[in-house]
Formats: structure tokens, C-alpha cells, sequence
């Protein structure tokens, strides 16, 4: 069978344990809306709704993800697969100095800012990683 829509997908994407991985299917699925179609995702663990893959883990492993999208009549129209490579955190040894770059999202800091506190801080929820090498 001949794929309809394209669906694109890294090899893989790595996860750290505790932080929430969001896969919007807008950016990976090659249709004007892809909302238009049935989109499953199908992995051991997280969670698929309709517009978006979510997976928090708690635990270091490798996950098959595969997100294929149907027509109304279950026809396959496009599939991926990528794995999930979840990891745990740990600093960098040398100091690491981060140029962020972004559009008008980036503009007024805020994320920006949770990033730099989650890795320079201590406390906060979810609570920040402590490493004091970041510039």
C-alpha cells in the first residue's frame, strides 16, 4: 500500500526521567489538518488524545512509539516509528553556556526563564536539577 500522508518522526527522541514529553501531531503529520483524520499512537506507556502524544516517565528504558493516521473508513493512510529514550539527568562536566534563539514565544522570557530555573535551581515544581554550570 502506497502512504497517502506523510508522517515524520526522528529516529528517536531522548526523555529525561520526570519531565512531561508532548508530541503535538500537527508537527510531525504532513496534511493542511491533520485533525481531519484518525490519529492513533501506540505505545507501552503514555497517553494519546486527540491532538497530542503525552508521556511522563518515572523509570530509565526504551519505548516504541508508532503514530499511523487513518481515513474514515480505517484505511492506513501514513505511519512512523521513533523510540522513546528515556534517561536520567546528569550535568555536563564542563560549563555550559546556552544561546537560546526563538521567535515571538521566546520573546517575553518565559520559558526561557522555566528552563534556567529548572536546571540551576533546587526547589520548585517540578523541582529544579541544582547543576551551577549554566551561562
Amino acid at each position: 500500500m502506497e502512504n497517502k500522508i506523510n508522517v515524520f518522526m526522528p529516529k528517536s527522541y531522548d526523555l529525561v526521567v520526570g519531565d512531561t514529553f508532548q508530541l503535538f501531531y500537527r508537527g510531525i503529520i504532513e496534511a493542511v489538518n491533520p485533525y481531519n483524520y484518525s490519529i492513533v499512537a501506540t505505545c507501552e506507556k503514555g497517553k494519546h488524545f486527540p491532538r497530542y502524544f503525552e508521556f511522563t516517565p518515572n523509570e530509565v528504558g526504551k519505548y516504541n512509539l508508532n503514530v499511523s493516521v487513518f481515513d474514515d473508513n480505517f484505511n492506513l493512510l501514513g505511519s512512523a516509528d521513533t523510540i522513546l529514550n528515556v534517561v536520567k539527568p546528569t550535568p555536563s562536566k564542563k560549563p555550559l553556556n546556552v544561546l537560546v534563539l526563538g521567535d515571538s514565544l521566546t520573546g517575553g522570557g518565559q520559558w526561557v526563564n522555566e528552563v534556567y530555573r529548572r536546571i540551576t535551581a533546587s526547589d520548585g515544581a517540578p523541582q529544579g536539577l541544582g547543576y551551577n554550570n549554566l551561562k
